[in-house]
């Protein structure tokens, strides 16, 4: 019984402090806001005008940033497409941005459109694209995807694509080992089709994006050793399932949002797992996702986690001023940035602007405190304000 009374602790001091709040504001007055002659107030006052100061700047230099956003001309890049005959590639860039007035009521952006659309629709047009994915297995048209999905389905595919490689090894050329594991994959998950009348939807589909990806040059290394690896698996095992996690994900994006924006997707990828958290950004846009990472690049693809958040069409609107408009929605969130493009008309800007000496040294020492002030949070300076403030009307 000594043992334990000698180990409790008095609790009873601390009790008492409690009782008298008028001795307990004062103790945190003095450590929070220690007293000080008018000197400290002084330097106390200006800490808090300097707080002041740096946050309404902040604020200032946001809206600024609002008003500084352009929006992408689309009709330069879609006639350079034109001109090279990527017409596939023309009508989902200018497309994008067809939906939106400043683009819409442009004449020029108008016709473009028209005649991007007569030429894909030409019956001469979709025969050759046809064509080029039945025998080639690659096409940048879905009539050319379709034929060489198809031909993947009935095996034609796959034995065209070993004959080929054959004919390379016969003729001491270098033979493409993507190509000869993705049809090996193939026969396999056929086969498999034909002894047990059904296997994984997405392999054959996924296994004819993989060979028109490789076609191009667009599979990253890690899908490339990926590749390698699991066709020796699927070959011992005689089974597909090694791949299925793998072509599931592909499918379902292929699906969502079609060739090229799947293309981009596993080359911003490092592996099946992040694979599939960017996968939620081709389901979320659609068709709009290639278009989306080729204007925003990096800063489009950060946003694959806040989806969720944000509604489809800000995300989208946002990308029409390229990086900058999705950074400023990252950073003003979904409900601010729509009450800017509500409220704002916004206009391409031109021009300089003089400015009288006193401006230029006011304008430099900005500049320099907010090379400081963008080290620190809002909610930091708005602390060292508050502090400031209380050393200055304590008595």
């Amino acid at each position: 019984m000594e043992d334990e009374s000698k180990c409790r602790v008095d609790f009873s001091p601390i009790r008492r402090l409690f009782r008298k709040p008028q001795l307990l504001s004062g103790i945190l007055a003095t450590l929070l806001a220690p007293k000080l002659g008018w000197k400290g107030r002084i330097l106390a006052a200006l800490l808090v005008i300097l707080c002041g100061a740096i946050i309404v700047d902040k604020l200032r230099v946001r809206e600024e940033t609002f008003e500084a956003l352009v929006r992408i001309d689309p009709v330069p890049y879609t006639q350079e497409l034109v001109e090279q005959e990527q017409y596939a590639k023309a009508f989902e860039y200018l497309s994008y941005f067809m939906g939106y007035d400043y683009v819409k009521s442009n004449p020029e952006a108008v016709t473009l459109y028209e005649e991007i659309q007569a030429k894909r629709t030409s019956y001469r047009y979709r025969l050759q694209k046809a064509a080029e994915g039945l025998f080639y297995g690659q096409s940048d048209e879905i009539e050319g995807q379709i034929s060489a999905v198809t031909s993947d389905f009935f095996l034609f595919g796959d034995v065209r694509d070993l004959v080929l490689e054959g004919h390379k090894w016969w003729n001491d050329k270098e033979v493409d080992k993507i190509t000869v594991a993705l049809s090996s994959i193939g026969l396999v998950a056929s086969a498999g089709t034909a002894i047990s009348a059904g296997s994984s939807a997405s392999v054959q589909p996924a296994l004819s994006f993989l060979k028109m990806a490789n076609k191009v040059d667009m599979l990253p290394a890690w899908l490339r050793k990926y590749l390698l690896k699991s066709a020796r698996i699927v070959k011992e095992t005689k089974k597909p399932d090694q791949v299925t996690d793998l072509f599931d994900v592909i499918y379902g994006s292929y699906k969502a949002c079609g060739m090229r924006g799947t293309l981009l997707l596993v080359n911003k990828a490092d592996d099946v797992n992040s694979l599939k958290k960017l996968s939620k950004l081709g389901k979320k846009l659609g068709d709009k996702t290639a278009v989306f990472i080729d204007i925003t690049g990096s800063s489009g693809l950060k946003l694959a986690n806040r989806l969720d958040d944000m509604p489809k069409d800000v995300v989208l609107e946002a990308s029409t001023f390229g990086k900058r408009g999705v950074d400023m929605l990252k950073q003003s969130g979904a409900n601010r940035f729509l009450k800017f493009l509500q409220k704002t008309k916004l206009v391409t800007r031109k021009g300089k602007v003089a400015y009288k000496h006193h401006e230029v040294i006011l304008d430099t020492a900005m500049s320099i405190l907010r090379s400081f002030a963008s080290l620190l949070p809002s909610w930091v300076v708005a602390v060292f304000m508050l502090y400031g403030g209380m050393i200055v009307v304590r008595r």
